[in-house]
């Protein structure tokens, strides 16, 4: 039986595409060696050397191996990301206006004029990685999240969507201080972030009416070196505490 990944269960990457292990073994390079500061960094150097990067992670094989059912087992991975750009992209009669949308639905009105959105030589936008900003431009992202993603009044995704994503949908299961909703990152308490390479992030915090934007340049992808994720968990924390006390 052919079992396909949903958008959702690919929006919270339990859609068992096993990219790391499969990628890897087409590198010509030592994994371990590459591994030691970020351990899927052999997927994104083989997806992002591809012309079509989802074609190429919509040829790769389901995770036979894998004993969870999809929507049962987490596994991040940068080709789930890449695969719903080209979905949502795909729902454009016209490719051009597909490629416009990011900037004419969203950094336009927000004031975002730092934002660039990369793609592929096959126009798909990357969707897991390649978008830079400067920090102001990614705090006006996390505010326009924290209110309810509102555009003049309205709000540009459907009814509970945000709810739905921004929220746990599937435990990491790993030694994660994060669980994970509909790409974004979720805690228990209600707070969610964004996490991008090398220490860049907007953590949002609605029960505190926060949202702290990053931009950093950590020694390793992950922040494992000197602990530097750990440490910005701290610094979250510490600020959700010193609005606590204020409040208290």
């Amino acid at each position: 039986m052919l079992v396909l990944p949903t958008v959702r269960s690919l929006a919270n990457s339990s859609g068992l595409l096993p990219l790391s292990r499969s990628f890897a073994h087409s590198m010509s390079f030592d994994r371990d060696h590459v591994s030691c500061t970020y351990d899927r960094w052999p997927e994104w150097l083989s997806l992002s050397r591809e012309d079509d990067m989802a074609n190429f992670v919509a040829g790769m094989p389901l995770d036979s191996e894998t004993p969870p059912s999809i929507g049962e087992n987490f596994s991040y991975s940068s080709g789930t990301s890449v695969l719903l750009s080209r979905a949502w992209q795909a729902a454009f009669d016209d490719a051009a206006e597909a490629v416009r949308f990011p900037s004419v639905a969203l950094f336009e009105p927000l004031g975002m004029t730092s934002a660039v959105l990369q793609m592929d030589a096959a126009g798909t936008y990357a969707g897991s990685s390649y978008m830079y900003s400067n920090a102001r431009d990614w705090a006006r992202f996390g505010q326009f999240i924290l209110d309810g993603a509102r555009l003049d009044g309205a709000s540009v995704l459907p009814d509970d969507w945000l709810s739905e994503a921004t929220r746990t949908q599937i435990r990491t299961d790993r030694n994660q201080t994060f669980d994970y909703g509909y790409q974004w990152w979720t805690r228990d308490d209600g707070s969610f972030a964004a996490f991008g390479a090398f220490g860049q992030s907007i953590f949002i915090d609605p029960n505190r009416d926060l949202v702290i934007a990053t931009n950093a340049s950590w020694r390793d992808a992950r922040g494992k070196i000197a602990d530097q994720r750990a440490d910005r968990d701290l610094f979250f924390e510490a600020i959700q505490a010193s609005i606590d006390a204020e409040d208290g």
